[in-house]
């Protein structure tokens, strides 16, 4: 009877190892995944920065762009 529990403990700790190596590899697995989808945040924060500047230098000499002809067409007159 002894001999039967210490062999039911034995198997039930094989089980708990072998469920913890599981849980300890998904982790590792998620961990994986959020450090990638950080990096693919940094490029994208990154590249909608430039874009945002981009557009900011575009607005900026469309607005000196029509000061400067608003000038030349109102000054001739």
């Amino acid at each position: 009877m002894l001999r039967q529990f210490l062999a039911d403990e034995k198997n039930g700790k094989a089980k708990l190892l072998q469920l913890l190596d599981a849980k300890e590899n998904e982790l590792k697995s998620a961990n994986k995944a959020l450090s990638q989808c950080r990096t693919e945040l940094v490029a994208m924060k990154k590249q909608l920065e430039q874009a945002t500047s981009s557009r900011s230098k575009l607005l900026y000499i469309l607005l000196l762009s029509c000061i400067l002809i608003a000038s030349l067409v109102f000054g001739r007159n």
